[in-house]
């Protein structure tokens, strides 16, 4: 992890804070689960770059806001409190997700983003307002965004490659 601000990075140890801007990052072979205040939890695969852009819990207000932005790896989610006002984004260099639902998957590199939704619905466009279109997934639907492509058809995905990112961000 690295804190916003700081040029060096630290290990992240159980029960340590992040805060909003930290740079988490995992190495080849590793795998990091966050769990946020309200029990969301974030998984990142080996290899991969996430940002906390911002957490709002305010379960006395019924709102839950959370962006997190991602550079590359696998992605899981899975929130356990869904609000009547939540929303949670995740940006990449292709792709905004806003999702509306507790759970999906995500593979992400500098040139695409893949999305599939285990539970809930999730909406997808791409990251450059000038590339147009979006699409809205529902369970076990997909779509990949490419550098200069809106996001394809919504579809269902193989089990296979459900599975593959299943076992890419899975920990105990």
């Amino acid at each position: 992890m690295q804190h916003a601000g700081s040029t060096q990075a630290v290990p992240l140890s159980s029960q340590q804070s992040i805060y909003r801007e930290d740079i988490i990052q995992t190495l080849e072979a590793s795998k990091i689960k966050l769990v946020l205040l309200d029990g969301t939890e974030l998984t990142l695969g080996e290899r991969g770059t996430m940002t906390l852009s911002k957490f709002v819990y305010a379960p006395q207000h019924k709102m839950h806001q959370g962006v997190a932005s991602l550079a590359r790896g696998f992605f899981r989610a899975v929130a356990r409190k869904v609000l009547p006002q939540t929303l949670f984004e995740m940006h990449t260099g292709t792709a905004v997700a806003a999702v509306r639902g507790p759970q999906w998957l995500s593979e992400i590199t500098p040139e695409a983003t893949a999305i599939v939704v285990l539970q809930g619905k999730v909406a997808v466009m791409h990251a450059h307002r000038s590339i147009r279109g979006k699409v809205v997934l529902t369970p076990g639907q997909g779509t990949d965004v490419r550098e200069n492509r809106p996001p394809t058809v919504p579809k269902k995905w193989a089990e296979e490659r459900v599975s593959r990112l299943l076992r890419a961000t899975e920990l105990p």
